[in-house]
């Protein structure tokens, strides 16, 4: 019998999915094209389809709660579980700030990175909330918690997970093929001159 997956996939309902909602999706798709375990999807309750369609055939079961209920009740009772509806599995991923009941498997837990701990400012008080009891359930129940880089695994550190459960996962990504015609389009269309600075994000409240 194949291990058995289920990672949270809730981000890409968000209004702006983001950077979490991409990482996740693509770690989720690379994993299953390696075809070692079976992967489920975990969200919540929902009546439209998601903001961030690359769910492709992933199966999803949505719990019964929306949003905001699932969160406070998963970081606050650590319930409702979802064994009735998937059975038991070998892994929980946590591929954001909230943390499920990983019960019967073993909790994985992505950290992104931790400015709700160090710059809560750059964030509403409810979101800091949300992330530090999600972060301090990571450190108190995941075997392994997996960062994007040095620099989150060291603020990981400070907040005290051992490094043992540290693991330093770079984000990739696909490489695309460019020529200069298509450079030339692109820097003619948006209207970029000849040196720039660039930032790669999403535009999203902060």
């Amino acid at each position: 019998m194949r291990p058995c997956v289920a990672a949270v996939v809730e981000s890409c309902w968000h209004r702006v999915p983001g950077g979490t909602a991409t990482a996740a999706m693509r770690t989720i798709h690379a994993v299953r094209a390696l075809d070692r375990h079976d992967l489920i999807g975990l969200a919540a309750r929902h009546s439209g389809p998601p903001v961030l369609d690359e769910l492709g055939d992933l199966p999803v079961v949505h719990l019964p709660l929306p949003r905001a209920a699932l969160n406070e009740a998963w970081h606050l009772s650590r319930r409702p579980t979802f064994a009735r509806r998937i059975g038991a599995v070998d892994v929980v991923h946590a591929t954001g700030g909230v943390m499920p009941p990983a019960r019967s498997g073993t909790l994985v837990a992505t950290m992104n990175d931790l400015v709700f701990l160090d710059h809560p400012e750059h964030l509403n008080r409810r979101g800091v909330r949300l992330m530090t009891r999600g972060f301090e359930i990571a450190r108190d129940e995941a075997a392994v918690v997996v960062v994007p880089s040095e620099a989150t695994a060291e603020a990981c550190r400070r907040h005290g997970i051992d490094d043992a459960r540290l693991r330093v996962v770079p984000l990739g990504a696909d490489a695309q093929p460019i020529d200069d015609a298509a450079r030339m389009a692109v820097r003619c269309r948006f209207g970029v001159p000849e040196r720039f600075a660039l930032f790669v994000g999403t535009i999203e409240p902060r």
